[in-house]
């Protein structure tokens, strides 16, 4: 795996030609997971650094993506076959995903995410660390900053979508049919029930002062229990309670085929905007990876509410991480949607 920036003019987007190249004796299946260079979704794929110590700031999309819900579609289209000796070339715009407005001229330290996820023959998927030939590639930017606006949104389905939704007094749609308007309505309400049993239930913890082997929900999907973890999460999902779910604006126009959701959570200016995508419309109302969850997942993103990552995907990895980082599962988007949901009732 190989990063070849390229400066095509001052004023032109910055494009990183990403090389990556299968060097073992097997044939590799990759998901095309939307956090990766393998597919155009301006996701947070680069770390970014700078000497200035004005890093750009990352302004793409985070979102709801299951792999295991697309082993199970095992469609074509979402995987990369990738035979022994193969390489692949993917050209990546920058701009898309993080502005360099403010951190001004200067060289520039990117380094790729290098990992990816595998479906063996046994239909189990197995995640692999790309060798990165060149760990990093340091380029000098100069001239006016630039900066590519997030693209349009899609085409609206029907005129009818256009309209303010009369389910909810205060919800907002953009571009969603009123089929579409009346499963959301109900996935918001349904969020709603699940943050504020959260939201009491991390309450409980404190008020009769659960010992950790009396809360396994809790350490299945946060780790050991610290008080400063515990208060963190705590302060999540009181925000996540009070953020009504039916204050937000739902927008239909996301087309990508195997994301649920996505939000632009760093960025003041889409505060609030829920981009639903197809993958949406196929998951349960509640239930692990729901709609409902998706709209924890989601709004766990914004800033003015947990700023939340995409650290891993899935409820496996979720556990696993849980067990191998409470740190990083603590801000980890899916962790707190799991434990919204708690469908296993081995967890109480």
């Amino acid at each position: 795996m190989e990063p070849h920036p390229t400066l095509d003019a001052p004023d032109n987007p910055l494009h990183l030609i990403v090389s990556l190249m299968n060097t073992g004796d097997v044939a590799l299946k990759l998901l095309r997971d939307p956090h990766t260079v393998l597919d155009p979704f301006p996701a947070q794929k680069f770390a970014i650094t700078s000497t200035t110590g004005r890093p750009p700031a990352f302004i793409g999309g985070t979102g709801k993506y299951v792999p295991e819900a697309v082993v199970r579609a095992n469609k074509d289209d979402a995987f990369l076959l990738f035979p022994p000796g193969s390489y692949v070339n993917i050209k990546y715009d920058l701009t898309i995903a993080y502005n360099f407005s403010d951190a001004g001229d200067g060289p520039y330290t990117v380094y790729p995410a290098n990992l990816f996820q595998h479906l063996n023959a046994d239909g189990a998927l197995v995640t692999i660390a790309a060798n990165i030939t060149h760990a990093s590639h340091r380029i000098r930017l100069s001239g006016p900053p630039t900066v590519t606006p997030p693209p349009p949104p899609g085409t609206c389905p029907a005129p009818q979508s256009q309209t303010r939704s009369r389910l909810q007094k205060r919800i907002n749609f953009h571009c969603c049919t009123f089929t579409q308007q009346a499963q959301l309505a109900d996935a918001a309400a349904a969020a709603q029930i699940l943050a504020d049993a959260a939201h009491m239930y991390l309450l409980d913890m404190l008020a009769h002062q659960l010992q950790p082997s009396a809360t396994p929900r809790y350490r299945a999907w946060f780790g050991p229990f610290s008080p400063a973890h515990h208060g963190l999460i705590l302060t999540h999902f009181r925000n996540l309670a009070e953020h009504k779910f039916t204050s937000f604006t739902y927008d239909c126009t996301c087309r990508h085929p195997t994301m649920s959701a996505y939000v632009h959570g760093m960025s003041p200016a889409h505060y609030g905007i829920i981009y639903i995508c197809p993958a949406f419309w196929y998951s349960n109302l509640v239930g692990t990876d729901s709609q409902a969850g998706t709209l924890i997942h989601e709004s766990s993103h914004f800033a003015a509410v947990a700023g939340t990552h995409d650290v891993t995907l899935g409820q496996n990895a979720s556990l696993e991480l849980a067990l191998r980082d409470p740190r990083l599962a603590i801000m980890n988007a899916d962790n707190h949607e799991y434990f919204a949901e708690n469908r296993n009732p081995e967890l109480p």
